[in-house]
């Protein structure tokens, strides 16, 4: 992956092996890599899953989410692509209200995209042990071969958000 900037600005452990995860992913649904910044849904993919990746390692791990999200829209560069967003948002499957600011929208975008990645993870992951086994390859990739503990909280991450659809 030529650009990891949202899996960098969001994750604060395991953030190489989520953008290598994502890398594995993307190119299995082709989503579209983050060639530089200046390619806005590639940043809407990796940030939808960058997000997934956290909420995933939050269950297994003493992760600490990202909590400014207006500076990750600022440092994600999605501010001189409002009128695209806007486009976006017409568009939207997950927004049927109106987005108090910016930062909200690209929020809601961002939810938007998870529901795309889900689906086709759903797709072909289609049971809990395979889906459970691909973000448990996130330890992996690290080499240290840690697998996570099986929790109530891990459950509840698959059943929300993989059984929502």
């Amino acid at each position: 992956m030529k650009n990891s900037k949202p899996f960098d600005l969001i994750l604060d452990v395991y953030p190489d092996e989520c953008a290598n995860l994502y890398s594995v992913i993307s190119s299995l649904f082709n989503f579209p890599e983050i060639e530089e910044d200046e390619d806005l849904e590639g940043r809407l993919y990796a940030s939808a899953f960058a997000y997934l990746c956290g909420d995933y390692l939050k269950t297994v791990s003493e992760f600490h989410p990202y909590d400014d999200f207006e500076g990750f829209v600022e440092e994600m560069n999605f501010i001189p692509d409002q009128l695209a967003l806007l486009k976006l948002k017409e568009q939207s499957i997950t927004l049927g209200w109106e987005p108090e600011d910016f930062s909200e929208m690209v929020w809601a975008l961002i939810k938007d995209y998870q529901l795309k990645i889900v689906k086709d993870i759903n797709m072909v992951f289609n049971s809990q042990k395979l889906k459970m086994r691909l973000f448990s390859s996130i330890f992996k990739m690290d080499g240290e071969g840690y697998m996570p503990e099986l929790t109530e909280s891990t459950i509840e991450f698959f059943d929300s958000n993989f059984n929502r659809i």
